[in-house]
């Protein structure tokens, strides 16, 4: 004989198993979640509903490297749910990954259609590793690997283009300088320009008739296929060329 009382106390694991299901595929939209409940009159808790959004944004947000949390939710209203199948249908915002003060709501369908809308404000984080200087790095410094370590951030908190590879900065250089624990950007690096004012350098004029070289000084950096200021260190005449490589540039004529 089936135990009324036994089935109670499983019926809130059965609701929660149904409720968060981590171990699906994420889909491109995440799609309405159904949860079978027993029990009419059981309230919807608040701590359900932050954990449900946090599944459904890392659904939609689909990267790995990134785990969502929700710091505090607001708003709402307290639900009483129904007996009998239903499903919930979470609507995020597009720029929801920016984090921050995040506008959300949940729509309960019964029986296939809106029984209502809840609306909420959750605090969102993005958590990532991201790139920060181990030490001191000097404007013009070319970066090695051992300037760099990795530290778990919120990323919401910092502009979009925050550096989570170190290997996308390796062997650049730094445009500006930067303190220790400082958090690296894809705007505060270059790459080192191949030739750099002072420097001498081949200058070469070439067709498909000819080819002369000569001597030349660099008046300003130049990168490959950058257009540089050079010297004719024989004849003193300013000429432009674009850079060949970081001992040649290609005399325009």
């Amino acid at each position: 004989m089936n135990d009324p009382g036994k089935r109670r106390r499983f019926l809130p694991l059965i609701l929660l198993g149904l409720l968060f299901p981590w171990g699906e595929a994420f889909p491109q939209a995440p799609p309405a979640l159904r949860m079978a409940v027993g029990e009419a009159g059981k309230p919807l808790d608040r701590s359900e509903v932050a954990r449900y959004l946090e599944h459904q944004m890392q659904k939609a947000l689909g990267d790995e490297r990134k785990v969502v949390r929700i710091k505090e939710l607001l708003g709402g209203e307290k639900v009483t749910l129904p007996p009998g199948d239903f499903s919930w249908e979470a609507r995020l915002p597009e720029r929801f990954y920016q984090g921050g003060a995040v506008p959300v709501s949940l729509i309960l369908r019964a029986g296939g259609e809106k029984d209502r809308e809840l609306r909420f404000q959750a605090r969102v984080e993005v958590l990532a590793d991201v790139v920060v200087a181990r030490n001191s790095i000097r404007r013009h410094q070319t970066i090695d690997e051992r300037d760099l370590q990795l530290v778990n951030k919120n990323i919401a908190l910092f502009p979009g283009d925050v550096v989570m590879d170190p290997q996308e900065i390796v062997g650049k250089r730094m445009v500006l300088s930067v303190n220790p624990q400082e958090v690296l950007r894809k705007s505060m690096v270059e790459v080192p320009p191949l030739i750099k004012k002072g420097d001498r350098v081949t200058l070469l004029a070439e067709t498909v008739h000819f080819r002369i070289t000569g001597v030349g000084e660099a008046r300003e950096e130049g990168r490959a296929g950058e257009r540089i200021r050079v010297v004719n260190v024989s004849s003193q005449k300013e000429v432009f060329g674009r850079v060949v490589d970081d001992k040649t540039v290609r005399v325009d004529f």
